[in-house]
């Protein structure tokens, strides 16, 4: 007897009746969606819309060149260029001030030359002749500003004196850097003679944008990574309350969405660093930590956690240490980390990245804020993103695979008799399905020891009959991180006898 989906058993008229399953043959890749939150400038795009754009171009079109959404485009596609990329517009927050920071001008110039501007990491040049006065320098440096739309700024100025302001209001406007001169001296950048600069900081930014409106806005798409530009506790916990494991969370068994959220967070030093993501404990959360980087706060959580990104939609279980980030510039020496603070920084729930020639930034380990138990504990289960990366493939795997071949089927008792073409599944039929999956994984490096999974692997029928209970124990594949070695090394080896 053959179970059909389609063909009915009470036919009588002559004739050949042929139906087609698919379910043999299901599978296939998927795009991975990626996340863009962040305030826009435009109004063409209705707050909280989920939007998809294809560049950073087109960002820049649809939610205003320089935004904050702008900027972070730039930053994702410089490293995943091939994302499907989604974006989840938010408006500046009623009654926000804008950050704003002001340049003063000292002259005449007694040589011509260039001033290297930079602003959020990008590089403004402003051309200086011999004899310039301080008001008609104030005025160009105006002028360059505005007319790279692509900054997070716009710039006005009153004789001499040249202020910046933030395009999109609240707190990360405060982190927009601009300074002169960052490659120095020997870079090739120097203030001509008689020319003075003196720059104050962005400041005065204030009240961002309620959080719960993007949380709304996700609704029940999947996203495997959002790129998250506020890494404030309480922006942070409103994403965490969506991420977490509870029945009402993403990682939850009823809503199955999964994904992961990356942030940067800019301080003074590293102490500053250490002390707010020693704060957090969130698996579903990465921030990258740091001081001196020119590039924008959120422009940066982006191009960290595409560069990361990328990597994991590759391979979920392989190692993304020395992955380039591209568009982040690197700090001066004097401000990056050393090995002894990068490494309590790793205790501490802060991803650390390291700087490579040619000044490249380059990932060294993405660990997530997850440190403790729920008894206080210290606890590493969840200390990398390579863990929850392969969690998600297998759980989908599962889900998806499950779902294609048994899509219709009836549940029976170990010692049913099923025959060939019934659709008819018992625990140990089951069972073995996942000791299949299971060497897929193998095969992918998801995993290791089959055996011994197939031993502890366990399929039961529930109290209610029509349910099956398994209890799912992977060994995830393991990272080769480091390597400790013991040099004992001779002057002379010893005679052999």
């Amino acid at each position: 007897m053959v179970d059909f989906n389609t063909i009915p058993s009470n036919l009588r008229i002559p004739g050949v009746y042929q139906e087609v399953d698919s379910t043999s043959a299901a599978g296939g890749a998927s795009l991975k969606k990626t996340l863009i939150v962040g305030q826009q400038t435009s109004a063409d795009i209705t707050e909280g819309t989920p939007t998809q754009i294809t560049s950073a171009g087109a960002a820049a079109d649809t939610f205003g060149s320089g935004s904050m959404i702008h900027r972070m485009a730039i930053g994702h596609f410089a490293n995943d260029p091939f994302a499907d990329t989604w974006v989840i517009p938010l408006d500046d927050a009623g009654g926000a001030a804008d950050a704003a920071g002001t340049l003063t001008v000292t002259g005449p110039a007694t040589e011509a030359g260039t001033l290297y501007i930079y602003v959020g990491g990008s590089l403004v040049t402003v051309a200086v002749s011999n004899g310039d006065a301080q008001n008609t320098i104030a005025a160009a440096i105006e002028a360059a500003i505005d007319a790279d739309l692509t900054l997070p700024v716009t710039a006005g100025s009153a004789t001499n004196v040249v202020t910046v302001t933030a395009k999109n209001g609240g707190t990360r406007g405060n982190l927009i850097d601009v300074q002169l001169n960052f490659m120095g001296p020997e870079g090739g950048e120097e203030t001509p003679d008689g020319v003075g600069v003196a720059v104050v900081a962005m400041s005065g930014g204030a009240t961002d944008p309620t959080m719960s409106t993007a949380i709304d806005a996700m609704g029940e798409d999947r996203y495997y990574s959002i790129l998250w530009p506020y890494p404030d506790d309480t922006p942070l916990n409103t994403l965490g309350a969506e991420l977490n494991d509870s029945t009402t969370g993403r990682w939850g068994p009823t809503r199955q969405l999964w994904g992961r959220a990356w942030c940067a967070f800019e301080a003074a030093n590293q102490s500053a660093v250490t002390t707010h993501t020693n704060g957090r404990n969130d698996q579903h959360v990465h921030i990258f930590g740091y001081t001196g980087i020119p590039t924008w706060e959120p422009e940066a959580a982006a191009a960290f956690g595409s560069a990361c990104t990328r990597k994991l939609k590759l391979d979920p279980a392989a190692p993304i240490q020395y992955t380039p980030v591209y568009g982040v510039k690197a700090p001066p020496r004097l401000s990056r980390y050393t090995a002894t603070e990068r490494n309590i920084l790793l205790f501490d729930g802060c991803a650390t990245f390291i700087v490579g020639a040619s000044d490249v930034v380059q990932i060294e380990r993405a660990v997530t804020t997850y440190q403790l138990d729920l008894a206080g504990n210290p606890d590493s289960s969840y200390l990398d993103a390579q863990t929850l990366a392969t969690l998600e493939a297998i759980l989908d795997d599962v889900k998806t695979s499950t779902q294609a071949a048994f899509p219709a089927y009836k549940l029976a008792d170990d010692g049913f008799p099923v025959k060939p073409g019934q659709n008819v599944i018992t625990p140990s039929i089951f069972k073995g399905f996942i000791v299949g999956r299971y060497r897929t994984w193998l095969a992918n490096g998801w995993v290791e020891n089959v055996d011994e999974f197939a031993k502890l692997l366990t399929v039961t029928r529930n109290a209610d009959v029509n349910r099956l209970d398994m209890l799912l124990p992977p060994d995830l594949m393991n990272q080769f991180r480091l390597l400790a070695s013991r040099l004992a090394f001779f002057l002379n080896y010893p005679a052999s006898s």
